[in-house]
């Protein structure tokens, strides 16, 4: 391709609507056409300009209307975006595809069940619909109906088996306290088998030099590599690779950008943006890029690009960080984990289409980025009551979790809980929380629902009047456990059998709190009230507790570091062996 050539026809097609609209300054059509232009070439503020100008001269163009929400959508303006898709459904209100759009710039804003209700619509105007299926799937898995999410999950892929779909499902299976891993795992291995091309895994070569001991490419591939849960370890990770024996490049998913993107980019030798190509490009370039060990950091989490591991991309395949359970890919050789996650067993092996590779101590690391406020004094100390609290995702909160919070909210007596989720910006689900105590004799006076703050210290500052945090049953907290015990909180968690039940028992052992993991659920309970009498300890530790995270390997980056590329240094060898 002549690259020169292609960027000077670029500007002759903007220039010749740049000339058109000064000739009809109030014709509607040269705007839209500037405006798709500039968004079809990724700049976004450009376009919105331009088709700002455009509706000034047509309010009410359906065309232009989706073209506008859309795009500050992705910009994060959702709520601007409603705007326009509210007045696109008025214009076309027997349009599914308006509905649907509505639908996702409303959970965006996370009002759920707003979503939920404009979704169904959407479904009702076209049974065809499927992404109208997925997502209203997505939004009632994430308000904990998972029964009903299950039929429309079911209902989207008879219509559509897109490996997102399926993703979305399996994410969901894992918040449920009714499912085990054997179900999730014989579906995810199922479908891992359905999008693998055998027969033509079997042709892929590779042109990778075959030297155990030469310097290693590695890559990584996600869409986080933003403010997002899993920089925390990244970030950290990438600070202290040995950069004279690894070579790093990622493969960044997400057109939106932060300053945590800028971090992560002055870390890595090659940067590439990938989040509009194809799967095949990104398979092209990992393969120019000679890539040895390729890292994917979501799992059936977020956006993943799982398929391009299916069709095998690079000579070793690696699964770590952004999901608690297997692929189900045939050609994901491993899954990074560590002892406490996942022992090793005949059962825990069993599940899991991965080899289970267990890192040393712990499979993750945790650095908070930016600066943190300062441990408070325990404020049961002035408040003369026991303050425990979550602020884990809603989706988490299981009816198994809600029946332990309010046994032990019974069982302390004066006591009372705090939990802090986005879902709460949503009234509907507020209210639904506390009615579901209700029912479980705990009165909304003991319970303090927080929706947002405006700012991590903020948020991190919302510890202040924490004593205890409960971890949630099935599917733990990770980095909220971090953050917590960071933040001078020990956390209470239920270990349970499988990964998404482990991961806060790993972070817990790894730093020496052994005494905060229960074996069941009596257990559970028993360690809070032990706790909650116990405010000397309690206070002892608190003081203490950052300091515990900063001597264990959770907090030791260049250790933790070193033993994940000794695994990495271990893997490359058995394939140049085998090769």
């Amino acid at each position: 391709m002549d690259t020169n050539k292609n960027i000077i026809d670029l500007k002759q097609t903007e220039q010749s609507y740049i000339d058109a609209i000064k000739s009809q300054p109030n014709d509607f059509e040269p705007y839209f056409n500037l405006g798709k232009f500039y968004a079809e070439h990724g700049d976004v503020k450009a376009a919105l300009k331009v088709l700002n100008n455009a509706y000034k001269i047509d309010k009410e163009n359906p065309q232009l209307l989706e073209l506008i929400g859309d795009l500050l959508l992705n910009d994060r303006q959702s709520g601007q975006a409603i705007l326009a898709f509210k007045k696109w459904t008025q214009l076309e209100p027997k349009s599914s595809k308006a509905h649907n759009f509505l639908g996702e710039a409303l959970i965006k804003q996370n009002l759920i069940t707003n979503s939920i209700t404009v979704y169904k619509k959407a479904i009702q105007l076209d049974s065809q619909n499927d992404i109208a299926y997925i997502n209203c799937a997505t939004a009632l898995a994430k308000l904990g109906d998972h029964i009903l999410a299950e039929e429309y999950f079911n209902k989207a892929l008879k219509l559509n088996t897109e490996n997102f779909y399926y993703s979305n499902y399996f994410l969901a299976q894992n918040y449920r306290d009714d499912v085990g891993p054997e179900k999730i795992y014989k579906e995810s291995v199922d479908w891992g088998n359905s999008i693998t091309d055998t027969k033509q895994i079997k042709n892929v070569s590779f042109n990778n030099i075959v030297d155990k001991s030469r310097r290693i490419r590695i890559g990584y591939v996600s869409s986080h590599f933003m403010l997002h849960s899993g920089s925390y370890t990244t970030i950290p990770l990438l600070k202290n690779h040995n950069t004279e024996d690894f070579e790093i490049f990622c493969y960044n998913d997400n057109d939106y950008n932060d300053a945590i993107t800028a971090d992560h980019k002055k870390l890595t030798h090659h940067w590439t943006e990938v989040s509009a190509w194809t799967d095949e490009k990104i398979e092209e370039q990992i393969r120019k890029d000679e890539i040895d060990i390729l890292v994917d950091l979501h799992g059936h989490a977020g956006k993943n690009r799982l398929q391009i591991f299916a069709n095998r991309s690079a000579p070793v395949q690696i699964t770590w960080l952004g999901y608690p359970n297997t692929t189900g890919i045939p050609e994901m050789d491993y899954r990074l984990v560590d002892a406490n996650t996942d022992p090793d067993n005949a059962r825990a092996n069993a599940l899991a289409s991965e080899k289970l590779v267990r890192l040393p101590e712990i499979f993750i690391c945790y650095d908070p980025l930016r600066p943190t406020p300062k441990v408070s004094q325990l404020p049961c100390i002035k408040n003369d009551f026991i303050t425990f609290g979550s602020f884990n995702n809603y989706c988490k909160l299981t009816d198994t979790t809600f029946r332990l919070w309010a046994e032990i909210l019974r069982e302390v007596p004066k006591s009372k809980l705090i939990i802090k989720n986005l879902s709460f910006i949503d009234t509907v689900v507020k209210r639904n929380c506390l009615k579901i105590f209700e029912n479980l004799g705990i009165s909304h006076e003991r319970l303090m629902l927080v929706s947002h703050t405006r700012s991590l210290m903020q948020h991190l500052g919302l510890y202040a009047q924490m004593d205890i945090s409960l971890d949630p049953y099935p599917y733990h907290g990770t980095i909220t456990t971090c953050e917590s015990l960071w933040m001078g909180v020990p956390v209470i968690t239920l270990q349970g059998d499988h990964h998404r039940a482990r991961v806060s028992s790993s972070i817990l052992k790894c730093i020496g709190l052994e005494d905060f993991v229960a074996k069941s659920e009596d257990e559970y309970i028993q360690i809070a009230k032990q706790w909650s009498m116990s405010t000397e300890k309690l206070s002892e530790l608190r003081s203490v507790l950052r300091q515990k995270v900063k001597s264990s390997t959770l907090n030791n980056a260049a250790k933790f570091t070193n033993n994940l590329e000794k695994v990495y240094r271990q893997l490359w060898s058995v394939w140049c062996k085998k090769s």
